[in-house]
């Protein structure tokens, strides 16, 4: 695909996403897409990186002091040297950490929904199809995400920015749970973190995706049926995301 097609699929998607996937249906493709995600999110990282310059030990350490007072749970001091060693490795690797995050998240995402489209309606749409749906639906959301992204960082005060997560929810308050006093009980913020813009319009362009496959049409997978699959799915993970808070405080 040239650069203008793809840069055209890349606006569609995220301003007329239903003539973006007639196209992904007629021809997916699959390696722009994901370039462009890594490419989006490696630029946000590196900017927040320059901007900030976080203190990975400060926050780690910040981190279980809110836990302690949470939940009553106090850690050893080898566990919380190994816990600051982990993020400082994980510190090093930030900015280029997306080349393998998104490309396994999309392999892995669409291999579900294959599995899951199997399951409810008896019958999938080709795997590659389904993982260029995922692609240019990540792409999409990790642009967007990056422009607002770099447009706070440039606005907000530097040291603001150094007291919060390297969330991008948490830097840009794209959920509730950025409003929530430090001490909300675990399982809300857990139902509060969810509630995200980005990820529900990502499983907006999910939905409207599959509804465009040609096969999903064929077998009469409606856009209805495909929300019912996409949103139960993440309604399910939310809710096992609640449960996992209740039983470890975090």
């Amino acid at each position: 695909m040239s650069s203008i097609g793809t840069t055209r699929l890349l606006t569609n998607t995220i301003a007329l996403p239903g003539e973006a996937f007639k196209e992904v249906n007629h021809r997916p493709t699959l390696l722009a897409p994901l370039i462009i995600a890594v490419l989006a999110m490696v630029a946000g990282n590196a900017i927040y990186y320059l901007r900030v310059n976080p203190n990975w030990e400060e926050r780690v350490r910040a981190h279980i002091e809110q836990h302690r007072i949470t939940t009553g749970e106090v850690m050893t001091p080898e566990q919380v040297e190994k816990q600051i060693m982990f993020a400082k490795t994980m510190g090093r690797l930030f900015i280029v950490l997306p080349a393998i995050i998104i490309p396994s998240f999309c392999l892995l995402l669409a291999g579900f929904y294959s599995v899951g489209f199997g399951i409810a309606f008896l019958s999938a749409p080709p795997y590659r199809k389904i993982l260029s749906v995922v692609a240019w639906s990540e792409a999409a959301n990790r642009v967007v995400g990056a422009l607002i992204l770099i447009l706070v960082l440039i606005m907000v005060d530097k040291a603001k920015l150094q007291s919060l997560d390297t969330n991008l929810s948490t830097i840009v308050l794209s959920n509730p749970r950025s409003f929530l006093p430090s001490n909300t009980a675990a399982p809300i913020k857990s139902l509060a973190s969810s509630l995200d813009i980005f990820a529900i319009w990502f499983l907006t362009l999910l939905t409207i995706g599959f509804a465009h496959i040609a096969e999903a049409r064929a077998n009469k997978i409606t856009v209805w049926k495909s929300a019912t699959l996409v949103f139960g799915a993440w309604a399910t993970w939310v809710l096992i995301k609640a449960g996992l808070a209740v039983i470890f405080g975090y």
